[in-house]
């Protein structure tokens, strides 16, 4: 895409999925060329000329750096009569079967010189390259959620692999410990640290993390928040307003529980909670319940 999320200058708001909230990326249509927004989790599309959800403002921002842009920039640099260098992109258009993506890693490689931009999940595709890149690597940290740092290191240590003379990461940040993981040394210690802050936050592995999501009118949103607050009280649960909201006077309101690994886990020596089986499972069908999702916020 474009931009890998937009916000409203006016108020803030993040331009978000109406089914699942989660921030949009803006396209541009290969066909067309017009500009749409992507939903990157239900892959559904819509216009780009949308107003703020919040205010109804049209000055909206497009933030963060995708594959088009990249693309985009290395044309005026590599094209002709720059440099005319073979140039090929893996994005969601051309990553919808593995023929389509075979098709595009053959030609890449067939071409000497050849620059291919892709995103992360072109990754587990990518050859062996003189070099890579990782353009805007610091709005990886801006991912809200636990496992993120997981994501960074396998990004780090797959793109160093792949790179047989150099590895280069655009950051602000080039002291950070994360980039310093470059062998089993370091990724055991780096392990034994996560793995300690999990503990103390009490994060998977050592929990299984239960969230409710409810998407309420503004009017029934204290009424909510107490009942659900008395059902689960025993499980002493986290409750707040989601980001954003897809539908205009309603509010997303979720709920987090950290359940003990015993007491939610597929390991058949461990002793369920059938009692909170049961209370999850009366919760009416608008109540949408993940098992340690990729988000918590």
């Amino acid at each position: 895409g474009l931009a890998t999320f937009t916000v409203c200058k006016t108020c803030g708001e993040t331009v978000s999925c109406e089914h699942c909230t989660v921030p949009l990326v803006l396209i541009r249509e290969s066909v067309s060329g017009k500009r749409s927004f992507l939903c990157p989790k239900c892959t559904r599309s819509s216009s780009a000329t949308v107003t703020c959800k919040r205010c109804g403002s049209y000055n909206l921002l497009p933030l963060g750096i995708g594959v088009d842009t990249v693309m985009d920039e290395c044309k005026k640099l590599f094209s002709p009569p720059a440099g005319g260098l073979p140039l090929f992109s893996l994005d969601a258009e051309n990553m919808k079967n593995t023929t389509a993506i075979g098709n595009v890693i053959e030609k890449f490689q067939n071409s000497k010189g050849a620059i291919l931009v892709g995103t992360e999940r072109a990754l587990p595709y990518i050859p062996k390259v003189d070099r890579s890149i990782v353009v805007s690597f610091d709005s990886l940290f801006l991912i809200p959620s636990y496992q993120v740092a997981m994501r960074i290191i396998r990004l780090v240590v797959t793109l160093r692999l792949s790179a047989t003379k150099k590895c280069i990461i655009q950051t602000r940040n080039p002291d950070d410990e994360l980039l310093k993981v470059d062998g089993a040394n370091n990724l055991l210690a780096w392990y034994r640290s996560d793995i300690a802050q999990r503990e103390a936050l009490r994060y998977p592995p050592h929990t299984t993390i239960i969230k409710v999501s409810v998407l309420t009118p503004k009017d029934n949103l204290k009424t909510i928040r107490e009942n659900l607050g008395e059902i689960f009280t025993e499980y002493e649960p986290d409750i707040f307003l989601g980001r954003g909201s897809p539908k205009e006077g309603y509010h997303l309101l979720s709920m987090i529980l950290r359940v003990p690994i015993k007491m939610w886990s597929v390991i058949p020596s461990h002793q369920p909670d059938f009692e909170l089986s049961r209370l999850l499972g009366a919760l009416p069908r608008e109540y949408m319940i993940e098992i340690n999702p990729e988000q918590l916020f």
